[in-house]
């Protein structure tokens, strides 16, 4: 499927990408994958908004993760399988595994870092902002 489609497919799809607010935080997926993906996570179970990046080919691929509280389940859309989280892992070291596993890529649209962090400042200051690479 050609680019261009899947960006339409994405933006038709009115699904929310990323969204921080006074609740919290909404990991969503890319209309690619099931609504039931989305997780809305409240600011009493995050740590940190960690912010991060993977090499993929010539590309960069920004990532927006959550560092959560202990005890806090996997989130719907979680990279749950033994053989994902170990390639994960091997090939991006500097992010904990904790955050790996539920973190979202920023595909099909944007990440502006600044209103990120911006967000998270002002809705929970004492929640972590971490730029992990």
């Amino acid at each position: 499927m050609p680019t261009y489609r899947v960006r339409l497919v994405g933006v038709l799809s009115c699904r929310v990408a990323l969204r921080v607010d006074a609740a919290g935080v909404t990991l969503g997926q890319t209309s690619l994958w099931p609504s039931s993906h989305t997780a809305v996570v409240l600011w009493s179970d995050i740590e940190a908004v960690v912010l991060w990046t993977q090499q993929a080919g010539p590309a960069t691929v920004p990532y927006v993760g959550l560092q959560p509280r202990p005890g806090l389940p996997p989130l719907p859309g979680s990279a749950r399988s033994r053989g994902l989280r170990r390639m994960n892992r091997a090939l991006v070291p500097h992010v904990p595994p904790a955050v790996l596993v539920d973190s979202r890529p920023a595909t099909l649209w944007r990440l502006h870092r600044p209103s990120i962090e911006a967000a998270v400042r002002h809705f929970a200051p004492a929640v972590e902002i971490v730029d992990a690479g």
